[in-house]
């Protein structure tokens, strides 16, 4: 879970099993919404290639979670893993 760096790609995963939809939101996308895919455990999940040879989510970055709940509303949140 959290943000792991691998082989020039940065992955995100947020366990978030109600969530009818997950965003990554942040300063290394201008706050411009990142969608994640859910797997069949309520993971979600968005993996970010390097950019230019650097983390796609610099060191010290701002990021939230942007969740959609059951009833249609929206929530930002810090994760838990970061």
């Amino acid at each position: 879970m959290g943000i792991v760096r691998e082989g020039g790609v940065t992955t995100v995963r947020e366990w978030a099993p109600a969530a009818q939809a997950v965003s990554l939101i942040g300063d290394f996308s201008g706050w411009k919404e990142v969608g994640m895919k859910k797997d069949q455990w309520g993971v979600w999940e968005v993996s970010l290639p390097d950019v230019q040879g650097q983390p796609a989510i610099p060191h010290r970055s701002r990021i939230k979670v942007k969740l959609q709940a059951p009833g249609g509303w929206w929530v930002d949140r810090l994760s838990a893993w970061i």
